[in-house]
């Protein structure tokens, strides 16, 4: 095997591991936002998830009417 080419592989696995540890990190720091976001409508406004939901949904409708 060329020493080269194990080298390459290493250095790109390297990267691409790193790379996945940010995005994953990314991804539980926007997940437990919005947790916390729903819980503190829950608790001090007394809003359910799914009403939250459903306002979601409307305004991605919203979106995509406005495009069409």
């Amino acid at each position: 095997m060329n020493p080269v080419l194990l080298i390459a592989a290493i250095i790109i696995t390297v990267l691409v591991f790193f790379w996945l540890v940010r995005v994953v990190r990314a991804t539980l720091g926007l997940a437990i936002t919005i947790a916390v976001i729903v819980l503190a409508l829950q608790l001090l406004l007394g809003v359910a998830p799914g009403e939250v939901w459903q306002q979601v949904l409307g305004v991605w409708n919203w979106i995509l009417d406005w495009f069409r």
